[in-house]
């Protein structure tokens, strides 16, 4: 994972809650139809 990820690093916990807290939240009240790529650079 680590060769492959240009961050160098896998995500920790908190990064991961942070971006469901996002789409949990009122302000992702205007986020539809797309997805929320939390993967550290890999699908750039």
């Amino acid at each position: 994972m680590r060769t492959t990820n240009p961050s160098g690093r896998v995500a920790t916990l908190d990064e991961i809650a942070a971006a469901v807290l996002y789409l949990a939240s009122p302000d992702a009240a205007f986020t539809v139809g797309t997805d929320l790529v939390v993967d550290g650079g890999a699908a750039a």
